[in-house]
Order: C-alpha cells, then structure tokens, then sequence
C-alpha cells in the first residue's frame, strides 16, 4: 500500500516540457458552428504522399450540418472536403480501399440512423444506409438510433466482398431515469451497397452502444464477435457469438460472459495477449467501475479490478508495457466519479497486467470519455500515455477582484516509470468531451504529429458551436512502430498488434 501511495502522489505532478516549442509542420483550424465527439485517422487522400485527417463533426443534436464528415488537407488545415449530415456523426472513421481506386475511402456512423460510405478522394457519398427524408421523425421515433464504429466481416451477401459489421441502438431523447428503453441491434451491411443485411436485436433486449470487436481468438479459423449490452442506468451483458451463428441467424448462441444488473458495457473491449499465451485475451471495462480481463481460450477471468463505488467508464482501455520490468502488458484507463451526467472529476488507472492490480491513479480534470493512446515519446525504451485532459482554468480577469473559471483542455503524456506528467502543450480554452488524439507521422519527416480535437466553448461541454482541430509536431522522433496510437488501435479493430504493418 505505501508503495501505490508514493507513486500516486510522485507521479501526480504536472511538469512542463519543450514538446510544443517545436512548430515546424503545426497548424490549427476552426471551424464554426460545429464540434465533435469523433476521433481522427489518417489516411493520403489527395495523392500527395502525406496522410490527411477524417474525422465526424456536427452541430447540436438534431439539427443538420455541412460539416457532418471533415477531410482536411494534412500538410495545411485545409479543408479538402466536407458531407453534409442531419445530426452529428459520433463514430471514428473506418479508412478502407472499398472501391480499388489506389485511395482509402471513409465508412463512418452516427446519430439519426446516419451510416455512409464516402469516396476518399472526391467526397463524393457512395452509398447511404437511410437516405434523408423530411417525413422521418428524427426527434421520437425510437426506430431510428444510432451507428457507432463499424467493422470489416466476411462476405454475407455473395458479391466477394468484406462486409459490416456495426452496433445500432441508443435513444438519445431518453432521461437518465427512463428505464423503459428501445433495444439496441448488432446489424450487418453490404459494403458495396450499405443494404441492411442482417439486424439482430441485442439478447437481453437492453439498449447497445458497444461497438463490436469482431477477431479469430483461438486460431482456429472461426471468428467470435464480442460485444456489450446496457448503458448509463440500465444494466446489460457482455457477449460472445460466433460468427457463422451471427450470418446464420443463430441468435440464441450469443453467450454472456459479464452480466451487470446495474449498468452496461459501452465500451469496445480491447483485444490483447495478457498472459503470453500467444492468445487474445480480452479485456472489458463496465460502466459500473469494474475493469475485467477474460482469458481468451477459456473464458475465465484472468482478474478484475474494481475502479471503486461511483465511478462510471465510457473510454476503451489502452494496453502497453508501462510498468514493471515484466514483458506483462499492462492496461492504462479512465474513469468518472459520479453518475453521468453529473460526473465530478476523472480518475486514471494503471492495471499491473500480470494480476490485475492497480497500482497507479491519479485525479485529473472533469468529465470525458475520450480514450488513453500510447507511444514512447520519453525514448526510454518504455511505452507512455497520452490523454486529452479537461483541467478548469480560474484566473482572475482585468479590472475585476472575483477569480473566474473556464473550461480547459490539456494534453499530457504520463511517464508512469520516471513518475512523471508531462504537459504535451499548454492548455487550450474549451474542452474534448470524447474525441480520442492521434499519434502519427504525417508527412514522414520522422517528427512525431499529434493530431487532438476540442471545443472551444469556455462554458459548456455540450455546445458544439465551435471546434479546432490541430496537428502538433514535436520533436520527439519517430523510432518505434506505432501500436495503440488512436481510437481502436492502428488497424481501428480494437486489437493490440505487436507490429505496424
């Protein structure tokens, strides 16, 4: 107990760096009437050998946007196209090659049924799955849900083609008290022509926002499908389905792994070998304060560790050797203290991955649900984290007496050996509710970008009134591949790959 103390109050101290005095490529553009609770990727979308950033946009719920899905132009800011959308579009690109035109083109969901193939290069909308329509009732109809982030699958509708696989559900006119809610759906989609394939409800029932993690666990050539049902007040299971049941309409073979009665799992899990086995283990964070690693061949826990009474995770885990002198992956996560929406402040975690202990956590900031990401920016040899981080700001305004405090947001690595946080770059007025950074090099010069999204509002976390998205350069170079450096890893399929490919 000493031990965790002492590296909770050690590492627990801010320390400026000399990461952000380094401009170079930098850049930062704002756009109004808009904000994001998406995630970036990045992808060469204009044919000029540095990779461009996509990333979901939108206004206040329920009202259309030119902004819906932003392409920007990596070397510039520069906007090089934007989609329309009839609400926000909440879920993280998927960058695939769909059509063979040599350019990664953008699969992307959100709210108001919204899901659509894009044409990477032109902009161009390939297909949509729910077209607009005036006579939809966006606002109360509790058939039109939501898309979260997609994945590939295997061909289910004959044309040799990889389809998609994607959670459907979450009724967001719904008040935190309301029990009574419309059930979530684990859907698949024809990639060519974003037909409706397959709509499985969700088993128990319950609402579902868990994005699947669709991967072969045992290496045996059958994919399982995981995912998690429930939300914020209402309980739910995490699952096991083998695929060929899912394409087979075998529904009832969705086995529950963890059941909450309380509250769900939101969630994706993160895929990762934990006990070096050679396996996938998985690891499941509940709403409900508990982190759980399950061991991939078998399905028993390895361990769980539990965050504490009121505190609340929204955020996918983050897996990496940040502790100890093991070759033990650990797991790096954040949690809120207090029912959502009234969360307090964030607490994160560091899970000793050999036996689940936490032996790290510190009180940082207010409330988010954007993800942790990694990369060895210290070059020390040891992994580290990053974190968008909202840190109120008080100052005390000219010709005034009273302090004032304002939303701030940060950006800090956590040296978990050298019990250290760095301050990546100064803080920003505004806040990230849910928009995890990207690690990166866009250019290939071999100087590490960080691209990071927040909203610019001093006031209000929810305004979606004005957002900035900016590209970092810092002199860190780039020496290792990169591993977990975004939302859902660097292939966005929510598995820790030992090697960037």
């Amino acid at each position: 107990m000493m031990k965790y103390a002492l590296l909770a109050v050690l590492i627990s101290i801010t320390m400026a760096c000399n990461m952000d005095s380094f401009v170079a490529d930098s850049w930062e553009i704002t756009i109004e009437n808009a904000g994001s609770s998406s995630s970036p990727k990045a992808a060469d979308l204009n044919g000029d050998g540095i990779k461009d950033i996509v990333i979901g946009s939108g206004g206040p719920e329920f009202k259309t946007t030119p902004h819906g899905v932003l392409a920007i132009d990596g070397s510039n800011g520069d906007i090089l196209w934007q989609v329309d959308a009839r609400n926000q579009i909440v879920g993280t690109p998927l960058l695939v090659d769909f059509n063979d035109d040599m350019a990664n083109d953008v699969l992307i969901g959100g709210r108001s049924g919204e899901l659509s193939l894009i044409n990477g290069s032109s902009g161009q909308e390939i297909w949509k799955y729910m077209p607009d329509d005036d006579n939809y009732d966006l606002v109360n109809d509790t058939l039109i849900l939501n898309f979260f982030n997609p994945q590939l699958c295997p061909d289910l509708d004959g044309d040799e083609q990889l389809d998609i696989i994607i959670a459907y559900g979450g009724f967001v006119k719904a008040k935190p008290e309301d029990t009574d809610r419309p059930q979530g759906y684990l859907m698949a989609v024809s990639s060519a022509t974003g037909k409706e394939l397959i709509k499985m409800p969700a088993p128990d029932g319950r609402e579902l926002y868990c994005s699947p993690i669709i991967a072969d666990i045992n290496k045996d050539g059958s994919l399982d499908i995981f995912f998690g049902s429930g939300g914020e007040t209402i309980g739910g299971s995490f699952y096991r389905l083998p695929f060929d049941d899912f394409a087979q309409g075998k529904y009832d073979a969705a086995i529950a792994l963890l059941t909450d009665s309380l509250k769900g799992y939101i969630a994706p899990p993160t895929l990762v070998d934990i006990n070096n086995d050679s396996y996938l283990d998985i690891v499941v964070n509940s709403v409900n304060g508990k982190v759980t690693c399950l061991n991939g061949l078998n399905m028993e826990p390895l361990w769980e560790a539990k965050v504490g009474d009121n505190f609340e995770g929204y955020a996918m885990s983050c897996p990496g050797l940040f502790y100890g002198d093991d070759d033990i992956k650990d797991i790096f996560t954040t949690y809120g203290y207090g029912a959502w929406p009234n969360t307090e402040y964030t607490t994160n975690i560091l899970i000793d991955g050999k036996d689940g202990s936490i032996v790290y956590r510190d009180s940082a900031g207010t409330f988010q649900y954007a993800s942790p990401v990694s990369y060895d920016f210290t070059s020390d040899g040891y992994e580290d984290v990053l974190m968008a981080i909202n840190s109120p700001i008080t100052t005390t305004l000219k010709n005034t007496s009273a302090p004032v405090t304002f939303l701030g947001n940060d950006l800090k690595i956590y040296d978990l050996r050298e019990h250290k946080v760095l301050l990546l770059r100064s803080s920003r007025v505004g806040s990230n509710i849910g928009s995890t950074p990207l690690i990166t090099d866009l250019d290939g010069d071999g100087y590490l970008d960080i691209v990071s999204c927040y909203m610019t509002d001093a006031r209000n976390f929810y305004s979606f009134s004005k957002m900035a998205i900016e590209r970092i350069e810092i002199q860190t170079k780039k020496v290792d591949s990169f591993n977990w450096n975004s939302y859902m890893g660097i292939k966005s399929d929510g598995i820790d790959h030992p090697i960037e490919e």
